[in-house]
């Protein structure tokens, strides 16, 4: 309550610059090796129910595998697919954000690159785990109650038609 309180005091753009990444409370997700198989990083996905691994030497990220990439990269599901290490088919380099940098610069990274998820490095530049966009409209929906549940409906959106339910 206080926090929301806080919240209206402020803009939104202020509280998004001053704000930081830890506040969006990032998900622990699995850190696997480069040498580890696709199957690995499917199975610590479905077991954790993330939609990412990080790829991490030591400590260091460098790369991520999504669920995007499985559906993109080893959709076939055959056996020789899911023994892939890992460093055939992550995005290697991912991009990252550091856990004392600001959600605005999240929010800009994210929609500017179309991402869904961010890898999130520590303060000694170690990786703690991700940030996803639900993350980010949680925030906003928990801090800006109002602004977010009284939006308008778009006026220029297309309701497609759907079979079932």
């Amino acid at each position: 309550m206080e926090e929301t309180k806080q919240a209206s005091a402020f803009s939104l753009e202020e509280i998004l610059k001053t704000d930081k990444i830890r506040h969006l409370r990032p998900h622990a997700v699995p850190m696997l090796g480069r040498k580890a198989t696709v199957r690995d990083a499917v199975e610590a996905m479905r077991k954790t129910r993330r939609g990412c691994i990080l790829v991490c030497h030591g400590k260091n990220i460098v790369g991520i595998f999504t669920e995007r990439d499985v559906l993109l990269k080893v959709s076939d599901g055959s056996e020789e697919s899911l023994r892939l290490p890992l460093e055939k088919v992550m995005t290697p380099d991912p991009q990252t954000i550091s856990v004392n940098d600001s959600i605005l610069d999240a929010i800009r990274i994210m929609v500017g690159k179309g991402f869904r998820h961010l890898a999130v490095i520590g303060e000694k530049g170690e990786g703690v785990g991700t940030i996803s966009m639900r993350n980010v409209l949680a925030y906003l929906a928990e801090h800006f109650p109002e602004a977010v549940y009284n939006l308008p409906p778009v006026s220029d959106q297309i309701n497609e038609e759907r079979d079932g339910a």
